[in-house]
């Protein structure tokens, strides 16, 4: 049917490293894999480059297999909630540090 499997890890706080799902991927052909983590908290707050790292942003995260990430929660009447809020506007979290404006 041309299915592929795929593995969803819970929280990528708790496997930044990847450890954790290599061992579930073990005999698996990784390069057509989905490898999806879920990022709702992150532990560090300054500087921001270490805390968009805690959400899988390539370069400042450490070497991992992920190739997706979801951020907790979007909603339709509230809009964005939890780690989200940092993702939509990082400048009101993280400051200009990285950047004067939200692009």
């Amino acid at each position: 049917m041309g299915w592929r499997g795929g593995i969803c890890y819970s929280s990528y706080i708790n496997d930044q490293d990847g450890t954790v799902v290599l061992d579930l991927l073990r005999g698996m052909d990784r390069s057509s894999s989905i490898r999806f983590a879920y990022v709702n908290n992150v532990n560090v707050w300054w500087p921001p480059q270490a805390t968009i790292g805690q959400m899988g942003v390539p370069t400042l995260a450490p070497a991992n297999l992920y190739n997706y990430f979801a951020y907790a929660f979007w909603t339709y009447s509230q809009g964005p909630l939890a780690i989200t809020k940092l993702y939509n506007d990082p400048v009101t979290y993280l400051g200009t540090e990285l950047g004067k404006n939200k692009t």
